[in-house]
């Protein structure tokens, strides 16, 4: 079963339980994860899947690709976002308490859930950053899903 068998763990409002299941499951991973030596820059571990700076800057060769399609104006917008973001992962640095190896791909597919607990799968995008972006792409995850399960 996967969590898209348990519509309540979407809907916060209609068991606080489920959401705080899930709540508690990024957490508990980052701890694991600063178990792992520290990804520094001499560290070659899972380099290619780096969720950080330097995944944020990849997007302004993506802008300047499709700058026809997207506009002078989200132009402008985007890169002021990339700016933004920059600043705030600068602000919260690459320690080891904000900063090691990540799910990265916390969707509702991603998590199983068997008598009540709740198990995150699907490692294939293990990698280095932030751990703000496991809570983003599950934050995401939550708002997509939602308003899908608001629709029905």
């Amino acid at each position: 079963m996967t969590i898209h068998d348990f519509p309540e763990l979407v809907d916060c409002s209609a068991s606080r339980g489920g959401c705080t299941g899930l709540g508690r499951s990024p957490p508990s991973l980052h701890p694991i994860a600063q178990k792992f030596p520290f990804p520094d820059a001499n560290s070659d571990f899972r380099s290619g899947y780096r969720y950080d700076q330097s995944l944020l800057l990849s997007h302004r060769s993506w802008i300047d690709k499709h700058h026809n399609a997207i506009g002078v104006e989200n132009i402008a917008l985007l890169n002021q976002a990339i700016d933004d973001v920059l600043a705030a992962m600068e602000h919260i640095g690459t320690t080891p308490a904000h900063y090691g190896v990540l799910h990265a791909d916390l969707t509702f597919s991603n998590i199983l859930v068997q008598d009540g607990e709740l198990y995150l799968i699907d490692f294939e995008q293990l990698g280095r950053g932030h751990f703000l972006y496991d809570f983003a792409v599950l934050w995401n995850t939550l708002r997509e899903e939602s308003a899908d399960f608001a629709l029905r």
